[in-house]
């Protein structure tokens, strides 16, 4: 059986890091979503690379401001 070692580092409240990590767990779950209903659709999925440029592309809202 293999041994599996993590390392855990903690680190005092920043405001900064827990906005990024906000913002990363949206964009995990946004990316989640687009390829969890192409899946259910039985659609060809989106490739790492097409994903990249959807979540680059400017989007609407943005446009609106």
């Amino acid at each position: 059986m293999k041994v599996r070692r993590t390392e855990q580092i903690f680190l005092r409240e920043n405001e900064t890091i827990s906005h990024m990590c906000h913002l990363s767990k949206n964009l995990y779950n946004q990316a989640n979503y687009i390829l969890r209903q192409q899946f259910i659709n039985k659609e060809k999925l989106t490739t790492y690379g097409d994903l990249v440029k959807i979540f680059q592309a400017p989007s609407e809202e943005e446009d609106h401001n």
